[in-house]
This record gives C-alpha cells, sequence and structure tokens, in this order.
C-alpha cells in the first residue's frame, strides 16, 4: 500500500510539472543537472547540535511557515521544473503545500488524511496518513537523525551561510539523501530536499522562513471543491 501511495504521489507530482505556463520562471530550465548544485564548501560544523536546535526550536514555537520555490530534476529528462507556492507545517503531522505555480495544486495533512488536489484532472486523492507510511511527518520526522557528523558549511550570495545537513535517508518514504539547509546566523532552515526511488530530486527553497507559535487550523482543514471527484487511495 505505501508503494501504491509513494506512486500517486509522484503521478500527482508530475501531473502538476506538465501544466506549468511556459514561462522562464515557471517552465523547465533547459540543461540542468540531475545533480543538486552544491557550492564549494569554506568550513564545517558539527552537525547534530545544528540539528537539534532547529528541532527545539521548531517544537518551542509549534509551527513553521514560508514561501518556497521548488526545483525537481527528473531523472528521465535532462532539465529541471519550477514551481513554487507556501509551505505551512504544524508538528508533528499536519501540513500544507499549497501551490501558486502550478496554480490549485495542494498537497496536505490533517493528522489523518493525506490529501493531494488536481485541478486539471478535478480529483482529490485521500489516504489515511499511515497507509502512507506517514509520509504526512515528513518534514518534522525527517529532521530525526544527521547522516554525517559534519555539516558542510558554504557562502551563499542571497542567504550568507549556509549549513547543509545530511539526513538519514528514510526508504519506507521511498527517500533518500534527504538534507535540510540552515542559516547559520538565525538557525532557520532555508532549504529541504531528498531524492526519491526512482532516482527523481526535490529542492525546496525558502524564502522569508518563520518559526511562529500558531497557524490557523483552517489551513489544515481540506475537502473536495465543488465538481471534483474523491478517490480513496489504499
Amino acid at each position: 500500500m505505501a508503494r501504491v501511495w509513494k506512486r500517486t504521489l509522484a503521478a500527482a507530482a508530475l501531473a502538476a510539472q506538465a501544466i506549468l505556463p511556459a514561462a522562464p520562471l515557471d517552465r523547465a530550465v533547459p540543461g540542468a543537472s540531475a545533480q543538486t548544485p552544491r557550492a564549494p564548501s569554506e568550513a564545517v560544523e558539527p552537525a547534530a547540535p545544528l540539528l537539534a536546535r532547529l528541532r527545539e526550536r521548531l517544537e518551542e514555537r509549534r509551527a513553521f511557515r514560508s514561501s518556497f520555490l521548488q526545483l525537481s530534476y527528473w531523472a528521465a529528462f535532462d532539465e529541471a521544473d519550477t514551481s513554487s507556492g507556501t509551505l505551512s507545517v504544524a508538528p508533528p503531522d499536519r501540513f500544507r503545500l499549497e501551490y501558486e505555480q502550478p496554480a490549485g495544486h495542494l498537497i496536505g495533512s490533517d493528522g489523518r488524511f493525506v490529501w493531494t488536489t488536481l485541478p486539471e484532472d478535478r480529483q482529490v486523492l485521500r489516504a489515511q496518513i499511515e497507509e502512507t507510511t506517514n509520509w504526512g511527518r515528513f518534514f518534522y520526522e525527517g529532521l530525526g537523525q544527521a547522516a554525517d557528523s559534519l555539516a558542510p558549511v558554504v557562502r551563499d550570495p542571497a542567504r550568507g551561510r549556509i549549513a547543509r545537513i545530511a539526513l538519514a535517508g528514510r526508504p519506507e518514504w521511498g527517500a533518500s539523501e534527504i538534507y535540510v539547509e540552515v542559516a547559520e546566523e538565525s538557525g532557520l532552515p532555508v532549504g529541504y530536499g531528498y531524492t526519491d526511488e526512482e532516482g527523481n530530486r526535490f529542492r525546496f527553497l525558502f524564502h522569508n522562513p518563520a518559526f511562529v507559535s500558531a497557524l490557523a487550523e483552517s489551513l489544515f482543514r481540506f475537502g473536495i471543491p465543488e465538481g471534483y471527484e474523491l478517490f480513496e487511495v489504499d
């Protein structure tokens, strides 16, 4: 059942990218590498304390919210797609990934179900969170353990010094080579990414990230828009 859900998520992601408008920022990036770009590291920092501090701040403030740019590197194509939207996370198991491009796409968890809205098919996919091998907890639980003892620190012209923490892979989610990028000065996550079992790579760049004390409950209520059909995934 978990495999079925992973394939459903991959199909949803592919469908989302397929309908992006042909604009330079929102469409394929010709010649983009299938490897996640990395700058030369300036230094290294112990990974465990950085990760512990990130988890503590998330637990203390109870929620995280940021706009994002998503880069999807497809193993079967020599190009990358871009999309954008807003991520809201309320640990341990609620999140909302709402896309502005492509408009109307939505993936989220209310703590019981994971919902995927596909406007081009006028469909809503729903699965119990346990049937997704707790994929709904991906952001929070993914921060559980560092894969390496040291985190390389790079200088980004726009974001300052960034520590890149390699995280333990989660084969039950179909995810390997997971990482989180943390701004050294603020301690805020500014990037997150993973590779799936098909070799596709997904990178999220966060803009204006913030830990917040609470998020509106309405963000984590999902339903079936008028004229859409519900499909239960098990």
